[in-house]
Formats: C-alpha cells, sequence, structure tokens
C-alpha cells in the first residue's frame, strides 16, 4: 500500500513537471518553442509507466 502511495506522489510531481515545462515553452518565440515542445514530448514518452 506504501509502496502506491508513493507511487502516486512520484506521478504527481512528474506531472508538476510536465505542466512547468508546458507553460515554460508558451513564454518562448516560435522557433524555441518548437524544440521545446519536441523536447517535452520526450520527457512524456520516455517517462516509465
Amino acid at each position: 500500500m506504501s509502496q502506491l502511495s508513493h507511487r502516486t506522489t512520484t506521478n504527481h510531481k512528474w506531472q508538476q513537471q510536465v505542466s512547468n515545462r508546458a507553460e515554460a515553452c508558451l513564454d518562448l518565440s516560435v522557433k524555441d518553442s518548437r524544440r521545446c515542445y519536441r523536447s517535452w514530448l520526450n520527457m512524456i514518452t520516455s517517462y516509465p509507466n
């Protein structure tokens, strides 16, 4: 049970990071934001489920 709650906390932290990154991308210029979003997508797809 404690292992599950630890996992949920970790997942929540990661989700926070993801949304922070998305907001950071929005502040960039179009050219830079494209690169930012690409690394953002990599971050999402490489997250261990």
